[in-house]
């Protein structure tokens, strides 16, 4: 029973240190842009609003679709439109459209608009709106209302956490930003490539996988690198500080029955192993329940 605290001390010292250890992992994973609301590419442009923007935006394309080096390439607008909410009054909501199907998002519910009535929501929005897939919502499109079905709910880090996605055509004269995600094809240099399209396509930003996540977390990860080095530092110190405390303790409470176990022929040697074995069965019991 007297172990018992001990195995405590290391189930919270694991938890301690595996959860901000996790979060830290998750978040520089690459695998974390589809909670950011894009799909895995290799390269990303973004291109932000200016007078000249569209022609810039077609000329990119145009560019892009040229170069030998692309293997798969996918424009996207954002552009704001109004939207009937539940209430009947009129608010805007920024919708990217494009072709949905070429940098897939992993969807929590239903899958990506594959027609131009259909829409898909981050989960922000579609917790506010009370929408799941199936649901319709009315929005104004050209000065008409269009009923679009909820297709799925993704998830989404960035713009607040209110973003949606369509397939239907955009009008140049709401578009908010254009961006441009591509893979390159097998052995292709993409730092080059990055370094050659900034050049070629300047003013507008143009970033890699790794890129796009330290300029957009970079300072949240950097911070959460320090948390994580604290908790980590802090958990061990924990740890052996309360079980070398625990020992010294329980040690010395026994020194009569280590007295007698050396009489009846023990070495010191089999008294430690004794200790130790309870040690180690209490550090892998309390490791696995943290876990």
């Amino acid at each position: 029973r007297g172990f018992a605290l001990l195995c405590f001390i290391f189930f919270f010292s694991s938890a301690f240190i595996i959860i901000p250890l996790n979060f830290l992992t998750t978040i520089q994973s690459p695998d974390f842009v589809s909670y950011m609301g894009i799909g895995r590419s290799h390269i990303r442009i973004d291109l932000k609003q200016s007078d000249d923007i569209y022609q810039r935006f077609t000329e990119m394309t145009a560019s892009i679709e040229q170069d030998m080096d692309v293997e798969l390439y996918s424009p996207m607008v954002t552009s704001r439109f109004k939207m009937i909410n539940n209430e009947g009054r009129e608010e805007t909501i920024n919708i990217e459209t494009g072709d949905l199907s070429l940098f897939p998002l992993d969807y929590l519910e239903g899958a990506a608009p594959a027609r131009d009535d259909e829409i898909a929501l981050s989960y922000l929005n579609s917790s506010e709106m009370d929408k799941k897939p199936g649901d319709y919502l009315t929005l104004i499109v050209n000065g008409l209302e269009k009923k679009v079905k909820v297709s799925g709910i993704y998830q989404d880090v960035t713009n607040g956490g209110r973003t949606a996605k369509a397939a239907f055509p955009f009008n140049s004269r709401n578009a908010l930003w254009y961006t441009v995600s591509l893979n390159l094809k097998p052995g292709v240099n993409i730092n080059e490539k990055v370094h050659y399209y900034s050049e070629v396509f300047s003013p507008a930003r143009v970033t890699d996988l790794k890129g796009y996540l330290g300029q957009t977390l970079g300072s949240t990860i950097e911070q959460l690198r320090k948390v994580t080095a604290v908790a980590v530092a802090a958990g061990m110190a924990v740890s052996v500080l309360i079980t070398a405390l625990f020992l010294k303790m329980l040690i010395s409470g026994d020194l009569r029955q280590i007295a007698i176990m050396k009489s009846l022929g023990f070495t010191l040697n089999d008294i430690r192993r004794q200790y130790l074995t309870k040690t180690l069965l209490t550090l892998a019991a309390g490791i696995v329940t943290g876990t």
